[in-house]
Formats: C-alpha cells, structure tokens, sequence
C-alpha cells in the first residue's frame, strides 16, 4: 500500500496549519483535510486504516498532525512503519508558542485558570503541563533523530514562515521533492483568540471531555462531540488575544533558552 511521501509533525501552535494551506495550493500535492492523529492517540485502529487515507493519484500525499513529534510511542510507531517518509518540523519561540496553546486549550475549555497559574507553581516554573513540556525542543529533536536520519527531517523556523511565506514554501517543496510554485494566498492563517463568555467556555469543555472519553469506543458520540464544539469555539471566540505579563515572559525566556541551549548547534535556530 502506498504510504506519505511527507508529514508535518510538530510542533503544536507553530503555523504547521498555514503552511499546510498554503502548500495545498500546490497543483500535485495533496494532504488529508483534518489531522488523523493515527500514532499518536488512535493506533488501535490499525495500520490498514491509516495508509488507506493515501491510496491515490495524485504526485504528493502527505499529512499534517503536529501532536506527532511529542510522543516517543508514535514516533517509534511512524518510523516502523514509514521509514523512508520525509519529515517537516516547525519551531516556534517557545515562550509565544506556551502562550499559544494554552490560549488554544481556554478556547477548548480545558483551562478556566489564568495562564500564570497553569505554568507557575510556588514562583517557580511548573514543567509538568503540555504548555510547557512541548516547548522543549532538544529532546523532542534528539527523540526524532533516534529513528530517523537527519536527512529525512527539515526543521524550519515558525517565525520564517510568517515572514517569508514564499521562501519557505520554497524549501519545503524543494526538500520533498516536488517543483517550485508561485502562491496565491499568502496571507496569514489561523489567528487565535481570546475566550468571550466563560459560561459557553464550560460547555464548550464538557463536550470535549466527552468526546476524549469516546473517541475509541463511541465514535458516533465523539463525531456528535466535535460539531457542538466547533460551533461553540466558534461563537466565543474573539480573534486576537491580549499580550504576555512581561514578568512571566521574562521568566520563560530564561527557563527556555537554558532547556534548549544546544538547539542552535543542532540545528541553528534560536530566539
């Protein structure tokens, strides 16, 4: 069965969304309209599930579900059984991707606590949410680069896609081997946002606790789950969101740039 020339891995809230739409923009790529999420959270459904996603025609077929890289068990899962498949990282300053997501997860209704007391504990950092933990880049690199060669991984920078959107559709179109296209909508996806009414933010939370409860024994109940949310999100959100306490990001940056002091040498990025 044919397998994905290309994923998109990681990491969460690091534009892995926009490049995806602009690249479909791309006469002979095709890539799945929702993140499958097979490694990561729905291995049970098996490998034949999985693959039968990409039985087509078209040149490319790739996928996108960021939540990958995080995950030692579903990175182990996808180099056994796609070895040879081309890899895209994007990595994005970690205190603004923290902040990023856990906006993400208050919209979900998962967080109703504000952002300084999910990441502190006692005045210290609080390193157990996924807030924090995805923005450790070296061992979430150093994780990936255990099962595949390093010339299967192209690691960008987020911020280089939001300023340079043609150049870096450039190198990823280069590095999976498909010819070089002109975009035609460049202009930035995906804008987060705030939440605007806390009680809908309680519903919104309820359905989704219901659908993870569900997603492998009840999928009509998890499919109903995710329609009532999309259309709750929808309602409350208001696009934009308000900036970081300076004291926090100072804070973060000092935690992060210790972490992930070795990732310039690993792959020449850093804030």
């Amino acid at each position: 069965m044919r397998k994905p020339d290309f994923m998109i891995i990681g990491v969460q809230k690091a534009g892995t969304t926009a490049l995806k739409i602009y690249l479909l923009q791309h006469p002979d790529i095709w890539m799945s309209k929702d993140e499958i999420h097979y490694f990561d959270t729905q291995p049970f459904r098996g490998d034949r599930w999985y693959l039968n996603h990409f039985q087509r025609m078209d040149k490319f077929v790739g996928e996108k579900t960021p939540g990958y890289i995080y995950h030692e068990h579903a990175v182990k899962h996808l180099a056994k059984l796609c070895p040879d498949t081309k890899l895209i990282v994007l990595l994005r300053n970690p205190v603004s991707r923290a902040y990023s997501e856990y906006k993400m997860l208050r919209l979900n209704g998962y967080y109703h606590e504000s952002f300084e007391q999910v990441v502190f504990k006692d005045g210290e950092i609080f390193e157990r949410p996924a807030v924090i933990r995805r923005g450790l880049y070296v061992e979430q690199l150093k994780r990936l680069y255990k099962y595949f060669n390093k010339n299967q991984i192209l690691v960008l920078k987020a911020e280089d896609l939001h300023n340079n959107k043609q150049e870096v559709v450039n190198q990823v179109t280069d590095f999976i081997g498909a010819s070089r296209f002109t975009l035609i909508d460049d202009a930035d996806k995906h804008v987060g946002g705030e939440v605007r009414f806390e009680w809908l933010n309680y519903i919104t939370g309820f359905f989704e606790h219901i659908r993870n409860q569900n997603k492998r024994k009840f999928l009509f109940v998890s499919y109903f789950c995710t329609k009532i949310i999309r259309w709750t999100k929808g309602i409350n959100k208001i696009k934009g969101y308000r900036p970081m306490n300076e004291d926090t990001k100072k804070k973060l940056q000092e935690y992060f740039a210790e972490k992930n002091k070795e990732l310039y040498d690993m792959v020449g990025i850093k804030w």
